[in-house]
């Protein structure tokens, strides 16, 4: 695990001397949330800690993304809207247009997904995570390890516990998907 950390490090170092509109910037950037994704919890439990989750938005929220200590949360606010690791990157779109964007994401991860009820136990050792959409916009709650459900309010410094799974969340964010998600481990 140590060595992964020390990756991060040095991929935060690397990437803060880079201008962020280069594909280098991307293809770093890329790689750091890779290796974020494998020191995260494929059970996490409720965090309301924003400082956590500073710049970050649902999205990361919901994969359990946030920057070690000592590094700056800034890098997190480019980059964890749906589709963009993936190079599908979803604006106003379509229901169908977002699951692909998002589907384009987790390979890009390695994450596996399945559709699943939000009231059925996980069959593949992840987590659940709902998806919503408004007419323009997505959104993210994830499941804790206590069965409740939370999201963090956009980029806002707000985190927000359900003891259940809302159908509507945010007054106009309509449920539409919930996955098990399965992150890959560190070996």
């Amino acid at each position: 695990m140590k060595e992964v950390y020390d990756k991060i490090y040095g991929l935060y170092h690397e990437i803060s001397k880079i201008p962020m509109d280069s594909p280098k910037y991307f293809e770093l950037y890329k790689e750091y949330i890779k290796l974020l994704i494998l020191v995260s919890s494929n059970n996490p439990s409720f965090n309301d800690d924003v400082k956590k989750y500073i710049n970050g938005n649902c999205y990361s929220y919901a994969l359990d993304i946030f920057n070690p200590e000592g590094i700056s949360n800034v890098i997190l606010q480019l980059g964890l809207n749906v589709g963009y690791l993936s190079r599908n990157l979803v604006y106003n779109g379509t229901k169908e247009k977002y699951l692909y964007g998002l589907a384009k994401d987790f390979e890009e991860l390695n994450i596996d997904s399945y559709e699943i009820s939000s009231d059925l136990p996980n069959e593949h050792g992840g987590y659940k995570i709902a998806f919503y959409l408004s007419f323009n916009d997505f959104h993210f709650l994830r499941q804790n390890s206590d069965g409740s459900w939370s999201h963090k309010v956009g980029y806002l410094n707000r985190i927000d516990k359900f003891d259940t799974l809302p159908n509507i969340v945010n007054g106009n964010y309509e449920l539409i998907k919930v996955l098990e998600i399965v992150k890959p481990k560190v070996r």
